[in-house]
């Protein structure tokens, strides 16, 4: 076996271990998309009513927006914080075989804590649209209520 031969075959083991890695990090991401979608379309159901009154108190469509962004962009941050120090105890700690790559890049833990963040707010923008959207009179009006009051006028008329 010559020298190109295995540098070859090493640079291949390098690309599938490349290539396995992005997959993983892309179903990790996918993931982590669907919890905060699942998340804050929760939030806005169950905050209907209090998303209704700001609005018919005069709240603008465009900061209830801003507010649910906000609220997706707080479940992340706590991720984000906890993943970038763990990530920076395995390399310097854990792998020291890593030490030739330089430690720790500061650009990459950027970069992963930029794409987390751009994630969660395109998780999170569905939700905020659907809350910009409450009418203040249906979130307001209590359900029991609205499903009776046409019950009751329809047997009168009767």
């Amino acid at each position: 076996m010559t020298g190109d031969q295995l540098r070859r075959d090493s640079s291949g083991d390098l690309m599938v271990q490349g290539v396995m890695s992005a997959g993983a990090a892309s179903v990790a991401l996918l993931l982590a998309a669907l919890g905060v979608y699942g998340v804050i379309g929760l939030m806005v159901t169950t905050r209907t009513r209090e998303i209704g009154v700001r609005v018919a108190l005069g709240a603008s469509r465009l900061h209830i927006v801003r507010e649910v962004l906000a609220d997706s962009l707080k479940l992340v941050v706590p991720g984000v914080g906890g993943g970038v120090l763990l990530g920076m105890l395995w390399v310097r700690q854990l792998d020291p075989s890593w030490y030739s790559l330089g430690g720790v890049e500061p650009l990459i833990y950027v970069l992963a804590a930029a794409a987390a963040f751009g994630i969660a707010i395109l998780a999170g923008f569905p939700s905020a649209r659907r809350a910009a959207a409450v009418e203040p009179l249906e979130a307001i009006r209590p359900v029991a209520f609205s499903r009776f009051v046409p019950f009751v006028f329809s047997n009168l008329r009767a």
